[in-house]
């Protein structure tokens, strides 16, 4: 499933040279809701606005405030050995 994500005013952050801002949704894909609302707060620090699992909802009511648009959210997971 995804899981999708809004970021505030001031709410910069930078992932692999993809900046997630006010302007943009970020898009995870996950395994659950609750797996990508833990993932999200260990990415972005708890800094973001809102999250969502129903895109014709962001696409009807929040799309047309981020002007960026869809930005998919890609990570590496590092290893501890």
């Amino acid at each position: 499933m995804k899981v999708y994500v809004t970021f505030g005013w001031g709410q910069e952050h930078e992932i692999n040279g993809k900046v997630f801002d006010k302007d943009v949704i970020g898009v995870l894909e996950v395994e659950n809701e609750e797996a990508g609302r833990a993932k999200l707060f260990e990415l972005f620090e708890g800094k973001f606005c809102t999250t969502y699992t129903d895109k014709d909802m962001v696409d009807e009511k929040i799309l047309k405030y981020c002007s960026k648009g869809y930005e998919d959210i890609e990570y590496k997971e590092v290893e501890i050995q």
